[in-house]
């Protein structure tokens, strides 16, 4: 949604937006969805070929979802697009030409991957010319009921249902709860309430079972979660003798995350 929102607010917004979840794609069929194939590039390839996503998305955006899940010789290929600003089509020797703004995301630590040489340095700096972390779903409470509202019109359309909304008990215990699927998580809840509901407003009693008890979460809580990170970046600091680079490496995040954490808690 975040790279959705970035491709309608630029001047590509009339262009593609094409999407490739670089998890949920075999890695043997991952670079011919990536870069397409002519025909008889392999057993079982479509007589005509196949256009890859890379060409569909010419004009526009292509959003790599989970590119930590890439395997390292597709990366290399990857790269060599990327530099090139050309790529052929399995199977074939001519060389395909596409415009193509490139965005990613990954919930890996690509740092750590870096170490463990499970992920291209010379990749990771090639695509990390802008950045955003994105806050987890649980510190962004205000933005479930417009997700919520927005999913819900989304999976009217494809459940063929009529929900017009959710109960203000609702709202709150969405509001209320962790949500350590994310935004996932966040849609299945809804898809299970609005089958069980059909028509009308979203009650408690619709929601998932685990949803309907109120969540024992209170602030002392939250506090104490704060204090215990506050009391690791002390300690990574002082190891790493203030540090902020290292600091990062050991705690296994980023350095833009580290500074995000130091400027919350004031340090």
């Amino acid at each position: 949604m975040f790279a959705h929102a970035i491709h309608q607010s630029s001047n590509r917004s009339k262009g593609p937006f094409i999407v490739i979840n670089c998890a949920s794609i075999p890695e043997h069929l991952l670079e011919s969805e990536l870069f397409g194939y002519v025909s008889g590039a392999f057993t079982g390839a479509d007589k005509g070929g196949k256009t890859g996503k890379w060409e569909a998305a010419h004009g526009g955006t292509l959003f790599l979802d989970e590119i930590g899940e890439m395997s390292l010789a597709l990366q290399a290929k990857l790269l060599r697009v990327i530099e090139g600003k050309g790529f052929f089509r399995l199977g074939s020797n001519e060389q395909i030409q596409a415009d193509v703004r490139l965005l990613s995301a990954t919930n890996a630590p690509l740092e750590e991957m870096i170490r463990n040489k499970t992920f291209r340095e010379d990749l990771y700096y090639r695509l990390n010319v802008i950045s955003f972390t994105l806050p987890a779903l649980r510190k962004r409470q205000t933005d479930i009921p417009i997700l919520a509202h927005v999913m819900i019109k989304q999976l009217n359309h494809l459940l063929e249902m009529t929900i017009t909304g959710m109960e203000e008990e609702v709202i709150e215990r969405l509001k209320e709860y962790r949500w350590p699927g994310n935004i996932r998580e966040l849609r299945n809840a809804l898809e299970r309430a609005m089958v069980m509901r059909e028509t009308g407003k979203i009650s408690i009693k619709d929601l998932p079972d685990y949803l309907q008890i109120k969540q024992p979460f209170i602030r002392e809580s939250v506090r104490v979660i704060q204090e215990i990170e506050r009391e690791e970046l002390e300690n990574a600091l002082i190891k790493m003798g203030g540090n902020k680079t290292k600091a990062a490496q050991t705690l296994g995040i980023s350095r833009s995350v580290l500074y995000e954490k130091l400027k919350k808690h004031q340090m």
